[in-house]
């Protein structure tokens, strides 16, 4: 897709936005429907419409209606109109638009929910994924439903290796390179593994309770302490669909020490940990999110670091 207008305004059911695909001229539409959706074990997800109808214009909106998708119903969170990738245009009342009775939805095991997370044993189609869609896997859908292939952008550097059968040497380069490509998000601290630098995303409620916390890393009050090395904050704060909130730190000198106090101060006050493996962010549940189903904002506040 194209980058159209970045907001940070929470968007609300009735809204009506557009979106471009880069091999097209053209405007497409969608809507939100729910603006409080339980889809994919997540609350306070969008439920979102993608219509089969285009413009030349944005200006100039085609009569939508529930009964022309594209696609099933989808969930997605903010990040498509934070990234500006999704453009709010205007809003309608839902009734004028035919929204569908109810919205279902299966997982991977082949169960059906609704979209307040409630099993259901009959759905009625059509059914959407249960899951929060990424950005990039709504291009996918769409692209897929119009029989177009996704553009990829590969370095000219890259191409031939690609042509003379290197491709393994140069996946995770190209694989991140199309990451930001199409999310249109900055260097992720741990994105790219540092064998001397360590990166853990610890849990806060918010930006201060974080600040606070990090002043403290490092103290006996969560074991032994580092014998070596320091600890930076990296400015980076990542929100995951159900809202918890994750902040960058990078670690170097006594690895070992600095993560088991890391560790420590999470089991105190009973908060998670995450980590980046290439797109995917890995709570130290398991549990395995999208990066760019996250809301991801690099460079939030001024850098500050401690050293031992």
């Amino acid at each position: 897709m194209l980058k159209l207008k970045a907001t940070r305004k929470i968007p609300k059911a009735g809204y009506i936005f557009v979106f471009q695909l880069r091999s097209e001229g053209l405007f497409r539409f969608g809507c939100i429907v729910n603006a409080d959706a339980v889809i994919g074990g997540f609350e306070k997800m969008f439920l979102i419409y993608i219509f089969s109808e285009t413009s030349s214009s944005k200006a100039d909106v085609p009569v939508l209606k529930g009964g022309s998708l594209m696609l099933p119903p989808i969930g997605t969170n903010r990040q498509c109109w934070l990234s500006g990738f999704f453009e709010t245009i205007t809003n309608v009342e839902l009734q004028d638009l035919n929204v569908l009775r109810q919205h279902h939805f299966v997982d991977f095991t082949g169960r059906f929910y609704d979209e307040k997370g409630r099993e259901v044993a009959k759905p009625i189609e059509p059914v959407g994924e249960w899951g929060v869609s990424s950005l990039r896997s709504i291009d996918n859908l769409i692209c897929k439903k119009l029989g177009i292939k996704p553009p990829v952008d590969i370095p000219d550097k890259y191409k031939k290796a690609l042509d003379a059968g290197k491709a393994k040497k140069i996946t995770k380069t190209v694989s991140f390179k199309v990451f930001q490509d199409y999310c249109m998000i900055s260097e992720i601290p741990g994105v790219i593994a540092n064998p001397n630098l360590m990166f853990l995303y610890v849990e806060a409620e918010n930006d201060r309770e974080f600040e606070q916390a990090f002043d403290r890393f490092g103290r006996s009050d969560f074991g032994k302490e580092p014998e070596s090395g320091g600890i930076m904050d990296e400015e980076t704060r990542i929100i995951i669909p159900n809202g918890k909130r994750f902040y960058g730190v990078s670690y170097a000198g006594d690895l070992d020490g600095w993560l088991s106090n890391l560790r420590g101060y999470c089991q105190k006050y009973d908060r998670l940990r995450g980590k980046i493996n290439q797109d995917t962010f890995v709570l130290c549940t398991d549990e395995r999110l999208q990066l760019d189903a996250c809301e991801v904002v690099v460079n939030y506040k001024k850098n500050y670091q401690k050293r031992r």
